[in-house]
């Protein structure tokens, strides 16, 4: 009776192994064909807006290897399968009143491994989901470059027609010195190519210059804090349906908070550039807005 239910559990695991196997593949070769559209469409629509658009630094489209499947699991599997074939007929073999005990305890351990390769492939499953959305977010920021070519360039403050950053930079409770260099501050210096998003604010006293760079995958980057204040800050920026770009932030303590900044032109003054910004600190909030006018 023992045997025969150890044969049936065998059949039982190869039988599964040999559909899951087979589904894994073909949901595999789904999300690789689909990933490589994607990114071939991508690339396509990146070299038009460059080319009609004129952006600058503009790089060649970067191709990506990607692997949706492994057979590690399965080789998980077949190994442990083996070692419980391998410890119940040794005890078979050499204490057969523990048989019944070890048939026990390898069937367990099956059924865990089991379950733990249908997790997987679950994951994998939502991680070839997961890449393809990735691969969809470069698209929408490529195609909004149309629209906001008029971002790149360097762009001088505007103080009389900027809101104060006073507010803001209580909530920061930031020093005299570094306050200073903050009310100084000359410009903005931004450069969108076809997969960054980068911006230099630059301020009359040369220590004081901020830099951040953003893959349009909306990849999460690290950067100095703008209050330069120990610690660094995590942001990633992404492209709103009208062309924006948003840089959503956040620091740890001192201080800590987050925060977003949202940088447009409207069509109707595309030499004018505005900057809506908000951060949070300790439940506080202080919006303001900055005004740039391109440098000529």
């Amino acid at each position: 009776m023992i045997r025969e239910g150890i044969l049936v559990t065998f059949v039982a695991v190869d039988i599964y192994r040999t559909v899951a196997d087979r589904r894994r593949k073909r949901r595999a070769r789904r999300a690789q064909q689909q990933y490589i559209q994607q990114r071939s469409q991508i690339h396509q629509a990146s070299q038009e807006v460059v080319a009609q658009a004129g952006i600058t630094n503009a790089g060649p489209g970067r191709t990506k290897t990607v692997s949706f499947g492994s057979e590690k699991p399965f080789l998980l599997l077949g190994l442990c399968t083996f070692l419980a074939v391998a410890i119940i007929t040794g005890v078979a073999l050499y204490a057969p009143d523990m048989l019944g005990s070890a048939v026990g305890v390898c069937a367990c351990s099956l059924l865990i491994i089991i379950a733990r390769i249908y997790a997987m492939m679950r994951y994998q499953s939502s991680l070839a989901v997961a890449v393809a959305a990735v691969a969809q977010s470069p698209a929408v920021a490529v195609a909004s470059l149309q629209s906001v070519q008029n971002l790149n360039g360097m762009w001088i403050k505007d103080k009389a027609a900027s809101d104060s950053m006073e507010p803001a930079m209580d909530l920061m409770r930031l020093n005299g010195l570094i306050r200073r260099a903050i009310n100084l501050v000359k410009g903005v210096d931004i450069t969108i190519t076809e997969d960054v998003f980068e911006m230099a604010i630059t301020s009359i006293i040369p220590w004081f210059k901020v830099r951040e760079r953003y893959p349009l995958t909306g990849e999460e980057k690290q950067h100095k804090r703008r209050d330069l204040r120990r610690g660094g800050a995590r942001g990633r920026v992404s492209v709103n349906p009208n062309g924006a770009f948003r840089i959503d932030i956040a620091w740890p303590e001192p201080h800590g908070g987050t925060g977003y900044d949202l940088f447009y032109v409207e069509d109707s003054d595309p030499n004018t550039l505005h900057v809506d910004s908000l951060i949070t600190v300790g439940g506080r909030t202080a919006t303001y807005n900055t005004v740039y006018r391109r440098r000529t």
